[in-house]
Formats: C-alpha cells, structure tokens, sequence
C-alpha cells in the first residue's frame, strides 16, 4: 500500500490524529460521560430518515453546526473533509470539475442532488442555509439512477418553519497574500406566514473572492513594458425562496426557488507548475467566463398510517460562457505569428426532472420503498474561433480565418422504475434487496465549420440503452451502537455521442488504430459491480464514533479520453479497471466543550484491461485519483465572561499524488501531494459571534489538475488549477 506516501502527512494530521487518540484515552474515565454524548446525525441517504449509525452504507455527513463552525463554503471545502473523495480539472473553468469517488473518476460518474433534485456534476453551488451534507461512497444506482455509480453528493437544505421567527447576517472579509481582497455578506430570515400551516424562509448573497493570479502581456502603450492584472476573482451572487405549506396535517407542499451566478475575471490558472501564479501572454485578452443558474423545485409529500408519497419535480435553466486565450498556440500549429486568438464557449442547457416514490412505514418485518423517474435534458455546445489576420499570415493558403466554429445540440432522457424491499429476519439480522431498470436515451451532434474542422464526418450519434441495477444488503445489529453490514451494488454510466476527429488530419490514426469516424461517432456505457463490508460503532456512552468499510470494485468498458497522434482526442470504452480500498472515519466528545474528528481514506485503483492499439495501458493507475486522503480537526469552546465564550477550530487535510490524462493520455502527468490547514478561533455569545481565521496556513499551491484547454494545450506550457494562497479574514454573524 505504499506507506511510504503517508510521510507528507507530516505535523498537520500526525499531531491531530495522536492528539484525538490521547483525549479520547484520557476522557475514558471521566465522571460526566452521558452529558458528552455526539449529537445524532439524521441522514435521508435512504430516502427515508434514519440515524447515520444506522445506515449500512459508508457515508459522510456534515451538519450546519459543522458547515458554520469550519467555515465551509464551496465544494472544494467539504471535499476534503470526505475520505476517499478527489476531484479534479477537466475542458475548461467553469463548467470542468471531474470528481473521484473511490476511485471511479470521470464526467458523469458522482451525482449530485439539492434535496431531492438532481443538478449537474460540475456545479459548486455557494453552502448557504443548509441543514446538511451528505457523501454516499459506492454506487447508488439503484436509487438516484444512472449517473451515482462512484458515489452521490447531497445538499440538503433548511425547511422553512411555521412556528418560528428567525433570521441571521452573516458578513466576511478577507485578504489573499499577495492577492486581492474578497468578502461576502448573506443574509437569511425565516418567516411564518400561518402558525403550524405556512413559513417563507429566503436567503440570499453577495460578494467575491479575492484574485491571486497575475495576468502579464505587453503594454498597449508601449509593447517593450508589461503590465501585470489580478485575475482569478470571482463575483457572485444568488438566493434562494421557499414555502413550506401544509393544508392539512399529513400534506406538505414545498416549491423552492434558487438562483446563483459566478463570474471570473480570470481563470485561476496558473502556467507551467502551480507555484508560479503566473500567466504570460503575447496579448492582452481577458479570459473571463460565468456561469449563471436558476432552479426551480416542488415536492409534495402525503403522509398515511402506513407510508409516505412523495412527487418530487425540478426545472433547471444554466448557461455558462468561457473565454480562452489560445494564441500562442494557434502560432505554434499553423506556423505563423502570435496573432490574438480567444476562443470563445457558450454552453446553455435546461432540463426537467420528475420523481414519484413511496417509503413504508409498515408495522411488520417488511419495508418498502420504490418510485418512477423521469428526466428531459438538452443543451448546446458553441464554440467560436476566429484569428483576423491568420490567412494572410499563412500567405492566403487557408482562404479564411476562421479556424473553428461548431454548434453541438444534445438530449439526455430517462425513464426509470426503482425499488428496495428490507426485510427483518430476526431483531439483529435484516436484508436489503433492490434493483433500477432504466432506459436512457442519449444524443449529441456537432455542426463544424473552419480550418480545423476540414474533413469532419459523421457528426455524431443517437442512442438508446438499458439497464438494470441490481444492489443487495446484509445487516446485522449486535446492539444499539455496533452495526455490520455487507453489501453488492451495480453502477451505470450511459455512453454518447460525440465528433469524431478529422479524417483529413488523422488519417494515418485512423489506419494505425484499425478505426473509422463512424466507429468514434459514439461511445458506449460503462459499468461496475462495488463490494463492501463495513462497521458502524459508538463507544463510552456516544462519546466517540468509530465507521469503517473496506470495499472492492470491478469496472469494466471504461470511458477514457484517447488522442491521435494528429492532436484530436476522442473518449473510448478501453478495457476495465479495479478499485479497491476503504475508509475510516472518527469523532470525539471527550469532554462538553471539545470535539475531534479523523477520515483516513485508501484507493487502489489500476487499469486490469486496455485495447492494446489505444494508448492506456495494464497497470497504469486510473487517472485522476488519490491513494491516501486524510483529514482531521479540532473544535474547543471555553467560557470567558458572561456568556461569552472563546473558541479555536483547526482543521487539516491531506491529498496523495495522482496523475492527469487531459493534455497527455500516453505519459500521465503527475499530480503532487499536498496537504492545507486551516486555523478559526474567536469569540461567541448566544446571538451573535465573531471569527478570524488562517485558510491554507503554510501557503501550499496545490495542483488541482493540468486544465484541458477549450482550444489546445500551448507545447510546453500547460497550464495548471491552482488553489488560494494563504488567505487571512474576518467574519461575523448575528442571529435574532
């Protein structure tokens, strides 16, 4: 298992980890055991509540005292604190994030959900007003469907209250070494319209963070100066609206309305290695790019003597745009001068999603729960490249300058039928069977014109798949606070269509490969089978929790980014991988006012099959993952002076290496480990508290993937998704 890798975890996470082993020791003889005990964690990963030590199913589950207190904001913050969870850089900024969850990486393979709807995977929506966060590791095809076959994410948000007035403001500054400065304020209120039958509750927010990147280019006013501009800030803005309605007392009705918008005025990149945060151009273009967002929801829920009905249903609208500076290398391919180049994208897209499902609450052994879903996505992928000044360049050859110009519709629909049946053989032994046949229909065609796309073929493809996700479960209850489970879950992924690269460029490829533009039209599903056994436990009264699970998993037809030696690259189902591994995850309460916790994550995850005339090869490790990942933290409150208390938070986390196949799928770059750390500490009173806090303590520049340029990589200089530096702020918030 390469033990050696877990040296970087150094002071951070050694001394976290040896600390919470020590308190936990020394707190096993204290008087005050029961008043310590660990708040329970109600998770609905199930689509039913149950306690998270109840769950046979490895999960991280993260509660709004737990979002406040470590200031988590985005996805990167809450990623690190989940074991076994890595993420990465894919085409483009905005619209890129590729998540590994157990080590199955790739687009489309973790699902993410608001409450009981789905969103795409590479949102970040802002953590604003939520009740919870919950990581579900393993497939979870059987019930969120055909895109969860690593693992989901679920964002659940707070519940309007009819019998309660409240609201908070909530205001942050903070400054970037060497960087800009940033802040955000938000706001929440909660509003009860009729006592016990309706609440308003809405939240909403501003602000920005800092920009730490510096953007260099000739001075417009005299080419042999520089200028240098922060880029990398980003502006946002959003809220969200909610009405809880209840006409009678087992009907709630709940439409929800949410809307955030991000803008960059510069991509975080950083050139050649992450510690440079630097950018140096031959132009002055800015490379700005947003993503805008609204989503509407409605969820009815009926509750009967015997179970509950639920219709859940969302409407969802996004549009995200990039600009990229490509000229340097459009120089480099076409032999000509640096000529300014941006490439521009536009990626609108819309889809409606409407779920029926039923959870028992029988009285007897049997449990049920099983529903209908059905999705309609669409959306385009536009893309404008045009150079003024190329084909004179070229001596006229090219005859015009537009080297590429595509319009790319697609459609993703389907249509699905789920169900899990739990049976309780004794009072300790019980199991789970369950299974999700679903149809899907996907569809992408792209429309080109230009230089580069001279000899274009077949324009892409229509396809329709089925499938069926079987998932069984054996639980055993040796008492109130030890579970074992052991369990078999299918994952799905569906394939797509997708432009072939030019018969005219990559001729030979095509020869060498034994390939036609018709056979890479498209690319097929993939799928997996996860087993796992796993321990859930609680010790000393509550006051310690213990999860583990280890876990193994065969994945086969892989989707996998491939290239042709002509520069186009194309994703394939080449041969299968194994994922093996698992997680432990620990929380303290030795005494009231501490609480420590501890994830440690391994993954095993290599290529076992390849198609030997493509480029991945047995042995390689699956690109983008993480052997280790660790993090730990610590949370200590102390009286000072009338009912004002002082506290200290310090969280760490660490990340083992891994390697992208984005500009270069033959030699794997490697991504180097790092770890961040993170310190809060202030005061706080029953309505009010104020923070100051360190992120990323000893400044690391984490290479958080080589971004897949929109255009192409420039030779030699890739360009890599870099993390804030040291980041200093303040914040406060005040609740009524």
């Amino acid at each position: 298992m390469h033990l050696r890798n877990m040296s970087r975890l150094n002071w951070p996470c050694l001394a976290f980890v040896l600390s919470m082993l020590s308190v936990a020791t020394a707190a096993s003889g204290a008087e005050e055991q029961a008043s310590n005990a660990l708040s329970e964690i109600v998770v609905t990963a199930t689509k039913r509540e149950e306690s998270l030590q109840d769950v046979p199913l490895s999960i991280t589950a993260l509660s709004a005292t737990t979002i406040e207190r470590a200031g988590i904001e985005t996805f990167q913050d809450y990623a690190q604190k989940t074991p076994n969870l890595t993420f990465a850089s894919g085409l483009g900024v905005m619209d890129a994030r590729a998540v590994a969850i157990r080590g199955i990486q790739g687009v489309d393979t973790t699902g993410f959900y608001i409450d009981d709807l789905p969103i795409p995977a590479t949102m970040n929506p802002r953590v604003v007003d939520l009740q919870r966060i919950e990581v579900l590791r393993g497939p979870q095809g059987t019930l969120y469907g055909a895109r969860s076959m690593g693992g989901t994410v679920r964002m659940i948000t707070q519940a309007p209250d009819p019998d309660d007035t409240m609201g908070q403001l909530h205001i942050l500054g903070s400054r970037i070494d060497h960087g800009g400065g940033g802040y955000q304020t938000d706001t929440t209120v909660n509003l009860p319209i009729k006592e016990h039958v309706a609440a308003l509750r809405l939240s909403a927010f501003t602000g920005n963070d800092g920009s730490y990147i510096n953007r260099i280019f000739p001075d417009q006013s005299d080419a042999s100066q520089l200028s240098t501009i922060k880029v990398g800030r980003n502006d946002f803005y959003g809220g969200t609206a909610s009405i809880l309605w209840k006409p009678i007392d087992n009907l709630t009705v709940r439409p929800m309305l949410m809307v955030q918008s991000s803008a960059l005025n510069g991509l975080p990149l950083s050139d050649v290695s992450p510690e440079s945060l630097r950018q140096r151009r031959a132009n002055d273009i800015e490379e700005n790019a947003s993503d805008r967002w609204t989503y509407a929801g409605l969820s009815i829920k009926y509750s009967a003597p015997f179970g509950e009905f639920v219709s859940a249903s969302s409407w969802f609208t996004r549009h995200v745009f990039e600009n990229e500076d490509v000229s340097e290398a459009i120089a480099a391919s076409f032999g000509t001068p640096v000529l300014a180049a941006p490439i521009e994208t536009w990626k609108p897209s819309h889809s409606f999603v409407e779920e029926l499902r039923f959870a028992s609450s029988f009285s007897g052994p049997v449990q049920l729960t099983a529903g209908l879903y059905a999705q309609r996505q669409g959306g385009d992928y536009n893309q404008y490249l045009n150079v003024p000044g190329l084909d004179a360049a070229a001596g006229g050859f090219f005859g015009t300058d537009l080297v590429y110009q595509t319009y790319g519709p697609g459609k993703d629909d389907e249509n699905a039928l789920f169900g899990e049946l739990t049976y309780d053989l004794t009072s300790k032994w019980s199991v789970t069977g369950g299974v999700r046949y679903s149809k899907t229909t996907v569809a992408q065609y792209f429309y080109n014109s230009g230089i580069a796309a001279a000899g274009s073929g077949t324009p892409g493809s229509e396809q329709t798949e089925h499938s069926v996700n079987p998932k069984g479960v054996i639980r055993y209850r040796a008492s109130d606070d030890l579970t074992f489970y052991a369990l078999a879950a299918k994952g799905y992924r569906p394939g797509d269509g997708q432009m072939p690269p030019p018969t005219v460029y990559c001729a030979a490829d095509y020869a060498a490969a034994g390939l036609t533009p018709s056979n890479l039209s498209s690319y097929m599903s993939d799928s997996l089978w996860n087993y796992e056994v796993g321990a859930k436990s609680q010790f000393m009264d509550r006051r310690i929790t213990l999860n583990t699970s280890l876990f193994w998993i065969d994945w086969k037809d892989l989707q996998q980014l491939q290239r042709f030696t002509c520069g186009y690259d194309f994703t394939v189902n080449a041969g299968a991988a194994r994922s093996r591994g698992g997680e432990v995850e620990f929380s303290a309460s030795p005494i009231d006012s501490l609480q420590v916790t501890m994830g440690i994550g391994y993954t095993d995850a290599k290529i076992t099959a390849s198609n030997p005339q493509l480029l991945t090869r047995v042995g390689e490790p699956v690109e983008q993952v993480a052997p280790w990942t660790a993090n730990a933290s610590a949370d200590y409150s102390f009286p000072l002076f009338g009912g004002v208390d002082g506290f200290v938070r310090a969280d760490a986390s660490y990340t083992d290496h891994s390697y992208s196949a984005n500009n270069d799928p033959v030699n794997l770059r490697l991504r180097r480990a790092y770890d961040l750390e993170n310190l809060r500490f202030g005061v706080r009173a029953h309505r009010w508290d104020a923070t100051a806090f360190i992120n990323n303590i000893r400044n690391t520049h984490a290479n958080l993937g080589d971004n897949q340029s929109e255009g192409a990589e420039d030779p030699g200089r890739p360009r890599i998704l870099v993390n804030p530096p040291r980041t200093f702020g303040l914040e406060a918030t005040y609740k009524w």
